[in-house]
């Protein structure tokens, strides 16, 4: 195992919890965005001074929640329908998103079954806005997801803890051989014959140039030694440590985030971009 090895290790623990962690804030997030869709269609509703079927969706889920009694577990969430506000179970949630559910689909069939033949411009854009923001939504089924993988979240949880320990020994054992082959000119000497005299332990072979390279030792550490050669009076270590210092820093940041269960603001970060992102291309649309 060399440090690119490591990187590869680091890169597969960090897609794993990120994962995990995107698939529980889906799910999360499934019911407010249902709930958002059943107000912008009211909205409109009001705006047009036409049809109440949104309006009726509103009203039946905001007295539906005000008769869910406040829950205290651990996995409650806040729902807010306008006034009305209160962290639910998650059972009491999956009953509201199915209600949500339900309502949704229906006031967009009343709404298109009552609507004239006749549209004007500004009608035609927005069913067809409509159509591509509702019936063209193609959404992840997170809840099944998250059932399926809810059971392998210990054992996972397990392996990733595993791979960052040996993560942050590897890159310690490596960085101590780095600099002793450095910094100890006999070890340095006795290794490379070694690797050059055929040692399979020691030493391997580049497939592209049929150069024999020694293994274990860092491309870092190699060209610190013959930096500081070519350059006399140059200092190896400092040429290494400068080559290492952005690798070093990385993979203490991904791995003090893993240990700390800190994942999570990668994933706000990344969804604030993205949301970002998302609000000026429609601004641009508009």
């Amino acid at each position: 195992m060399n440090m690119k090895k490591l990187k590869i290790i680091v890169c597969m623990v960090l897609s794993l919890t990120l994962m995990f962690s995107m698939t529980s804030l889906a799910y999360a997030d499934e019911l407010e965005d249902v709930i958002s869709k059943i107000e912008q269609g009211k909205n409109e509703e009001i705006q047009r001074g036409k049809y109440n079927y949104y309006q009726e969706v509103w009203d039946n889920l905001k007295n539906t929640l005000s008769e869910f009694s406040a829950s205290s577990d651990n996995d409650a969430k806040v729902v807010q329908i306008d006034d009305v506000k209160k962290p639910i179970s998650q059972s009491d949630r999956e009953t509201l998103l199915e209600l949500a559910r339900k309502g949704l689909d229906e006031a967009k069939a009343n709404t298109a079954s009552s609507e004239d033949k006749g549209k004007s411009v500004d009608e035609v854009k927005r069913d067809i806005d409509s159509m591509l923001r509702d019936d063209f939504d193609l959404k992840v089924d997170v809840s099944g997801a998250a059932e399926i993988v809810e059971g392998l979240r210990e054992p996972l949880g397990l392996f990733i803890g595993l791979l960052a320990y040996a993560v942050i020994i590897g890159m310690g054992a490596f960085t101590v051989l780095d600099i002793c082959y450095i910094e100890l000119p006999l070890f340095r000497g006795w290794y490379t014959d070694e690797a050059q005299g055929g040692n399979k332990l020691l030493g391997k072979t580049d497939r592209r140039t049929g150069e024999i390279k020694v293994r274990w030792i860092s491309d870092a550490a190699v060209y610190a030694v013959k930096t500081a050669t070519i350059e006399e009076g140059g200092s190896p270590l400092k040429v290494y440590f400068i080559k290492r210092f952005v690798s070093y820093i990385i993979i203490a940041i991904i791995i003090f985030v893993l240990l700390t269960n800190n994942i999570q603001i990668f994933v706000n970060l990344a969804l604030d971009i993205v949301a970002g992102a998302i609000e000026k291309i429609q601004s641009l649309a508009n």
